[in-house]
Parts: structure tokens; sequence; C-alpha cells
């Protein structure tokens, strides 16, 4: 699958739309931001590359502990 890309300016646009919902619609009690955690700060469209699996969509073993490592236990109660 050579040259197949997951990014497309379009589906972009839809990602960040449905993030701002999740943070800003107070539908949720909280939210655990994976994407401000793993994102590349110069390029937040894109997973940094300590978080990235390498492909460049998922999560690689150091990305899942950078995941880990954003969520407050308080929220359960801990």
């Amino acid at each position: 699958m050579r040259g197949l890309t997951y990014f497309t300016p379009g589906l972009e646009a839809a990602r960040q739309e449905v993030n701002k919902w999740v943070r800003e619609s107070g539908r949720f009690d909280a939210v655990i931001d994976f994407d401000v955690a793993t994102r590349d700060p110069r390029r937040p469209s894109r997973l940094s590359s300590a978080a990235d699996g390498g492909d460049h969509l998922h999560p690689g073993a150091e990305g899942y502990t950078i995941m880990a490592a954003a969520v407050d236990l308080k929220l359960f109660g801990r």
C-alpha cells in the first residue's frame, strides 16, 4: 500500500471539528485529551515522533505510555 495517506484537508477539518465539540460541548463530565498529549507541537495534525507507531496514524508503545500519563486518576476516584 505504498503511497497510502490517511491525511486529507477535509478529514483533518472533520477531526478538528469533532475534537472541538468533545472538548467544549459540556456533554461530558471530563475529557482525556489524547490528541493534545500525543501530537507534534510543531505540526498539530500529526503524532509526535515519540508517540508515532510508524504509520503516522497509530501510537506505538511509547505513545501508549504518553497516553497513560495523560490520564488523571482522580477522574476515577483515586
